[in-house]
């Protein structure tokens, strides 16, 4: 189980609207006045998932553990994009949702992740997703963005490329998956 995604909310109010939208984890607070007093109203909006609930993700240690089970404080693999390594860093939120728009992309030894459309991946030119469109809608930092294709070499964890073979829509209904916050 889990909370599903927001990709807007509209809070009107005497004195005009207020709009948050995007695909990053949002916090905002509106105060309401009252009669005698102020109430003030948190409202956090989740981040959309990108990767299925089963995905593998690589520990610290150098075992795996599925999406699903990530906790904060867990360590884990990640990307430094600013010096071109794989460093270690500590998980800080994990955030659930559903969607059914997942793809299978297989790679030229058998193995493939499944992500959602709109999941951007690094590739040997640059960052890319199957739809290009749904993640620069959908994500507040909206880098440069291709199509990604078969063919196309995604980076690995140890600083090898692996080439695309196929890339295919998956028909699995609202499934869970699953964003992450490193430190």
């Amino acid at each position: 189980t889990g909370t599903r995604g927001i990709r807007s909310i509209t809070i009107t109010s005497s004195n005009g609207v207020q709009s948050v939208t995007g695909y990053s984890n949002y916090s905002a607070t509106f105060t309401i006045p009252a009669s005698t007093s102020n109430i003030t109203v948190s409202i956090s909006i989740t981040s959309i998932g990108c990767v299925l609930y089963n995905t593998p993700i690589l520990l610290s240690d150098g075992s795996f553990k599925e999406a699903q089970y990530i906790c904060v404080g867990d360590e884990v693999v990640s990307y430094d994009i600013d010096n071109d390594i794989s460093v270690i860093n500590t998980i800080t939120s994990v955030t659930t949702s559903f969607k059914d728009d997942i793809v299978k992309i297989r790679f030229e030894d058998d193995s493939y992740i499944e992500i959602t459309s709109g999941h951007a991946i690094l590739t040997n030119s640059g960052w890319a997703s199957v739809n290009p469109d749904k993640t620069i809608k959908e994500n507040i930092e909206n880098p440069p963005l291709l199509k990604l294709k078969t063919g196309d070499l995604l980076k690995t964890y140890d600083n090898k490329y692996i080439a695309i073979k196929s890339i295919e829509y998956e028909k699995l209904g609202e499934v869970a998956v699953y964003d992450f916050a490193v430190n």
